[in-house]
């Protein structure tokens, strides 16, 4: 599996995990992401690539909207968009 292939498998994912407001789920994608990227042996340049086209594909999926501030989906969408943006911050 290329890496493009397994960033929008985990891109799915993460989208699945968040429409059914489920954060274990979200944390154990990146858990287990970061095991097969690292065991993989991805250079630093790739891991950041990775993680922004998971994040570009994970934004332009079909999310719920939640209107209600400090609602857990919406603490659920800034660990998942934090958590992104340090995993591409590694360039």
């Amino acid at each position: 599996m290329t890496y493009d292939q397994y960033s929008a498998q985990v891109a799915e994912k993460l989208s699945k995990a968040y429409n059914n407001k489920n954060r274990p789920e979200a944390e154990r994608i990146f858990s287990e992401a970061d095991a097969a990227l690292r065991q993989s042996g991805a250079t630093r340049d790739a891991l950041a690539n990775f993680w922004s086209n998971v994040h570009q594909r994970f934004s332009s999926s079909r999310l719920l909207i939640e209107k209600q501030e400090n609602s857990a989906l919406h603490a659920l969408m800034k660990l998942i968009n934090d958590s992104l943006e340090a995993r591409q911050a590694l360039k």
